[in-house]
């Protein structure tokens, strides 16, 4: 089993340093067969808005308040992580150095139910 808890602080510009991110996973790395894997995860990402802030905009125009709610959201999938290698949901080893990997992941968003979703491929050489 794997877990993880992260959480971010942007710095920078006003209307990221108001929002502390965080992040949270819990999975499971399954080795199906001798040549499969499977990762599957389910995690939670959302934040606190620490105080508003006001962002400037061009003379004549009314400065814009950011005083909105962080949206949190619910994430199934391929969402884990060792180190800051993403886990691929499967796996396919060809070799014992190379494995064609493929990512997909939905997100649900609390606030208003919006599903996302993300699909990728790729493959992993080992040397």
């Amino acid at each position: 089993m794997i877990s993880a808890v992260s959480s971010d602080w942007a710095f920078g510009s006003p209307d990221r340093e108001r929002v502390l991110a965080l992040h949270g996973s819990v999975g499971l790395a399954w080795v199906v067969s001798e040549r499969v894997t499977l990762a599957l995860g389910a995690g939670y990402s959302g934040g606190i808005a620490l105080f508003d802030a006001t962002l400037r905009v061009a003379d004549g125009e009314l400065p814009i308040v950011l005083d909105d709610p962080v949206a949190g959201g619910l994430v199934f999938g391929a969402v884990q992580s060792l180190g800051y290698r993403p886990l691929p949901l499967l796996q396919v080893h060809v070799t014992d150095w190379l494995s064609l990997d493929a990512y997909a992941s939905w997100a649900v968003n609390l606030d208003n139910g919006d599903v996302r979703d993300r699909a990728l491929g790729g493959f992993t050489w080992t040397f």
